[in-house]
């Protein structure tokens, strides 16, 4: 573990929030470690996910940290620095990486990183972390802060039961005091504070009061203004699927943001463009009540129900559900149940409606035998990959294979073993490839594979190969080594596959011809023995993509 003093830390908020980034088990294990110590910690898989919780945390409640997994999709030093950095300035930020990784330990505190952690790690290790980045606070001054803090909250709720004063924002006096507190910070919190005291002594109009029970979004003119403040965001707790869990087609480009308060043209949006549709779904919900103090937290996965609860206890709350499924319950502080119930039931029937448009969408773009993408899939990507390709002045390399006398196998052993077979095909090519590589099945037993992965190779132990020809003989390799249970008797060796690679722009200049190629090369491999991959004279150990 390496430490460096940061130039640039801020007394992050008492109850300390911190983001893990990345997946796998390792990360969990951090993240559960992580929750027996500080007050919250969110998991996210990706980076883009991530920059965008940190940008959009409230001054008063900071990301206290930020864990970066030097195994994230997409992992540039530099860049990750650059983009947290634009989030917040000030939010710590500390790389894990695993055992054989330590070489990039040197590099990431020199781009500004102020420490690391090796997984596994254990409280030995991660606490002193957390201390010195000032994310917790000695154990008995923490304890004492826990013990004001929960009897301060008890107060406010009983009083807010009551209908007596609404609780407002306040400075806790052991994280605020003037010579820990910077001034920007101190005016932002007095800022939010007479904001909230303003809207406690006037009463919302009638209109706002029939929204509320109605949540209806049919009378722009009627809403609230926007709140200038930014708002916390509860990011999705998304189930961690297995790591080749099939093709999924690129989200398409974000349009613009449009101008206007938000409203349901934000949630068609973000339905049709695959972002964060519980984030604007919240953008329109606080638009409409007139406040912030609402958020969604999704449901629990297996072993974080404690957790979970402990962060909704002394909250408001109605479930968010529908056909059986829980996605999670809206909570708050000051808003009433029916209140909160007659959003929830709103929100509910845009999660549903995502829900629909992303199981049709993979109907359109997947292969239902192999969850490879299918031909329609293909074209659409490669023609999109070209044009990103030329923009960006690199090649792309296309792989066209099918199975060496494929035919024997269902006549042979039936229609279940070669439905076997071509499964686990499209598994090993899904193994073998990169991160941003994509596999499809364009018919029968013909398979393509779009080596288009921009990222350069991963350092410090990484086992990413570095050319198109490494991966095409790694998955040569693993098909020879490849055993089924209907095969079983044939032993190993008994599937084989015969390839061919071409290489845009130099061999195709639209997927049409390029597919052509790759598939001439292919048949070229069959004609000379079967069992071979030729590449072309663009396609060698040096070929981009």
């Amino acid at each position: 573990m390496t430490a460096a003093g940061s130039s640039m830390q801020r007394p992050r908020a008492s109850r300390a929030r911190a983001v893990v980034v990345g997946r796998g088990e390792s990360i969990r294990e951090l993240a559960a470690l992580l929750r027996r110590h500080i007050a919250a910690v969110s998991e996210i898989e990706t980076l883009l996910d991530a920059v965008a919780d940190v940008g959009l945390s409230p001054a008063r409640e900071p990301v206290s940290a930020v864990i970066v997994s030097a195994d994230c999709e997409g992992f540039d030093m530099q860049r990750v620095v650059a983009a947290f950095r634009r989030a917040d300035p000030l939010v710590p930020l500390i790389l894990a990486v695993r055992q054989g990784q330590e070489d990039l330990i040197a590099e990431a505190i020199a781009e500004d990183f102020e420490h690391s952690l090796v997984l596994p790690t254990n409280t030995d290790e991660l606490l002193p972390v957390l201390y010195e980045l000032g994310v917790m606070q000695p154990r008995r001054e923490a304890k004492e802060l826990e013990t004001r803090l929960e009897t301060r909250d008890a107060a406010r709720q009983e009083a807010a039961r009551a209908r007596l004063v609404p609780p407002e924002p306040q400075r806790d006096e052991a994280a605020t005091a003037p010579a820990e507190r910077g001034v920007v910070e101190l005016a932002i919190e007095d800022a939010l504070a007479g904001a909230s005291r303003g809207r406690q002594e006037q009463p919302p109009p009638e209109h706002a009061r029939l929204e509320v029970k109605h949540p209806e979004i049919r009378h722009p003119e009627t809403r609230h203004p926007e709140t200038r403040h930014a708002e916390p965001k509860q990011p999705e707790p998304r189930l961690s699927p297995r790591r080749h869990a099939g093709f999924t087609m690129p989200a398409p480009i974000p349009s613009p943001p449009r101008d206007g308060p938000p409203g349901d043209i934000d949630l068609v949006r973000a339905v049709l463009e695959h972002s964060d549709l519980q984030a604007a779904a919240l953008r329109v919900l606080r638009h409409h009540l007139g406040t912030t103090d609402v958020r969604f937290i999704a449901a629990p996965r297996p072993g974080e129900e404690a957790a979970v609860a402990l962060d909704r206890r002394g909250l408001r709350q109605a479930e968010v559900a529908g056909e059986g499924h829980t996605y999670g319950v809206l909570v708050s502080t000051t808003l009433d149940e029916a209140t909160l119930s007659a959003w929830a039931v709103w929100l509910s029937h845009w999660l549903r409606l995502e829900e629909s448009h992303r199981e049709l969408r993979r109907f359109a773009w997947t292969d239902d035998l192999t969850a490879a993408g299918n031909r329609r899939a293909f074209e659409t990507l490669l023609r999109e990959t070209m044009s990103r390709a030329i923009e960006e002045r690199r090649t792309i390399s296309v792989m066209c294979l099918d199975i060496d006398d494929f035919k024997r196998y269902n006549d042979d052993y039936g229609h279940h073993a070669g439905d076997e077979v071509l499964r686990e095909i499209a598994e090993l090519l899904r193994t073998c490839v990169r991160a941003g590589d994509h596999v499809f099945r364009i018919g029968g037993d013909e398979f393509v594979v779009v080596f288009c992965d921009a990222s350069a190779p991963r350092k410090g132990g990484g086992s990413a190969p570095e050319s198109v020809e490494a991966i095409a003989r790694r998955f040569q390799k693993a098909v020879a080594e490849l055993r089924l249970p209907s095969l079983s008797r044939e032993g190993p060796g008994t599937v084989t596959v015969s390839a061919g690679v071409a290489v845009f722009p130099w061999e195709g200049h639209d997927p049409e011809s390029l597919l052509r190629r790759a598939d001439l090369r292919a048949l070229e491999s069959k004609r000379n023995g079967k069992n071979l991959i030729t590449f072309g004279p663009g396609a060698g150990p040096d070929a981009g993509g």
